[in-house]
């Protein structure tokens, strides 16, 4: 993996994803879902964050979050 940062998503190497990574104490929610959004293209935009001393979460729509279970299904059987 690595990491790109700008008008791109924050991480790249992980195939049909664009990752966002956020690390602060507020995170404006929906201006980093769109920022993820933007920067997707044709990927699942995925938005990774947290606060200090904090779990890591990913926001990703519903929609998508289904998509990836999907995929997962037919890889494991």
């Amino acid at each position: 993996f690595s990491q790109v940062g700008g008008d791109r998503p924050d991480v790249t190497g992980l195939t049909g994803f664009a990752v966002e990574v956020k690390r602060t104490e507020r995170l404006d929610l929906w201006a980093a879902l769109k920022q993820a959004h933007t920067a997707s293209g044709d990927d699942i935009p995925l938005l990774v964050f947290r606060r200090n001393r904090s779990e890591w979460h990913v926001a990703l729509t519903f929609e998508d979050f289904l998509e990836i279970l999907h995929i997962a299904g037919d890889l494991t059987g």
